[in-house]
């Protein structure tokens, strides 16, 4: 948090810098949706001597990164088992 406060449209605009978003709909306010929201992370500042290493950009463009990764490694961690699975498979009936 750097204590400044985003809009659900500021975030899904920083978002959809990264990857397409598709299907919003805007929609009116409904009782007890909560209208603003912002963290105070000073106690965190005074106790803690703590800065925010990120703003929203940035952090943002790390966690998709990261999260891509992910996906990436999973993919090609599936097709290297299914290869496997396959010569295994092979070598026990030729």
């Amino acid at each position: 948090s750097t204590g400044s406060e985003v809009t659900i449209n500021q975030l899904i605009e920083e978002f959809s810098q990264h990857s397409e978003i598709k299907g919003i709909e805007h929609i009116d306010a409904r009782p007890g949706d909560i209208r603003r929201s912002t963290l105070d992370n000073s106690k965190l500042k005074k106790d803690l001597d703590w800065v925010p290493k990120y703003y929203l950009a940035e952090g943002l463009a790390k966690v998709i990164d990261f999260y891509q990764g992910l996906h990436n490694l999973s993919k090609l961690l599936k097709e290297k088992r299914k290869r496997k699975l396959i010569k295994r498979f092979l070598s026990y009936h030729l």
